[in-house]
């Protein structure tokens, strides 16, 4: 049975790889001063997996909101194997500046509107009318408020030492929708859950393959790093993890 994997796993593949389904993106209008009042943080990665319009699969989706007010879209049916589908386009804010709509897509049964909240996106039905009652939550598309979603991120410098590029060095890729990571040690890939406590990061037991390689001295050292991680910095496009002596055990860049 071929399994399918989180929607983020692909999701800068998708980015950096896909033919987009629509039109060149170009800027869209600026944000009108309520919302810019109201809040200057809604750029970034918002994802979760929202009710179906029709009431069939539930439906996995990223979007990613740029300053420039254009986006990106991935939307895939809940657990299916199959290619997720890709937009990106221009989006627009509404009047009163607390909510948005995206541009450049067909809209005949796909949600276009969604509503601005405090760390979250919620997807309004096909006419910009909210979706009232016990399953509203369910719409929401939470925001990657720690930063590490939407790329891979590569072991650059571990305890203090700058790491030379290798043909694999090791590397991390977080998934927002069920707070997994995955990735590489140096020679064996690596996966499992992260865990986030009062916007600290940390990462329990990891499972690896248990694959041979001549040198394993830095995949050792890695591993430890990860397991000794209690608070992270996203700071200039590097990935900071700190022990909680507050020693910096491992530098990545974002890729």
């Amino acid at each position: 049975m071929q399994t399918a994997l989180p929607l983020l796993a692909i999701f800068t593949t998708l980015l950096l790889g896909c033919a987009p389904q629509t039109p060149a993106a170009q800027a869209g209008e600026p944000a009108p001063d309520a919302r810019q009042i109201q809040s200057t943080d809604w750029a970034g990665v918002y994802a979760g997996t929202v009710p179906a319009p029709n009431g069939g699969t539930a439906i996995e989706t990223v979007l990613q909101i740029h300053p420039d007010t254009t986006y990106t879209l991935v939307t895939r049916p809940a657990g299916s194997p199959v290619e997720p589908q890709r937009f990106s386009g221009r989006f627009a804010w509404q009047p009163d500046g607390k909510g948005l709509k995206l541009l450049d897509i067909d809209s005949t049964d796909r949600p276009i509107y969604y509503a601005v909240g405090d760390g979250l996106l919620r997807q309004q039905d096909l006419v910009t009318v909210s979706i009232e009652g016990r399953s509203t939550n369910n719409y929401d598309l939470q925001k990657d408020s720690l930063g590490l979603a939407g790329q891979r991120w590569e072991l650059s410098e571990l305890d203090g030492t700058p790491l030379p590029r290798a043909k694999q060095n090791p590397y991390l890729t977080f998934f927002l929708t069920d707070q997994r990571v995955q990735g590489h040690a140096g020679c064996n890939s690596l996966s499992g859950n992260y865990r986030v406590e009062s916007g600290e990061l940390a990462f329990p037991p990891l499972v690896t393959t248990k694959m041979a390689c001549p040198q394993l001295e830095v995949e050792k050292k890695f591993l430890e790093a990860l397991h000794a991680t209690t608070n992270h910095e996203v700071k200039d496009g590097q990935l900071i993890l700190k022990d909680g002596s507050g020693k910096v055990r491992a530098v990545f860049k974002g890729q």
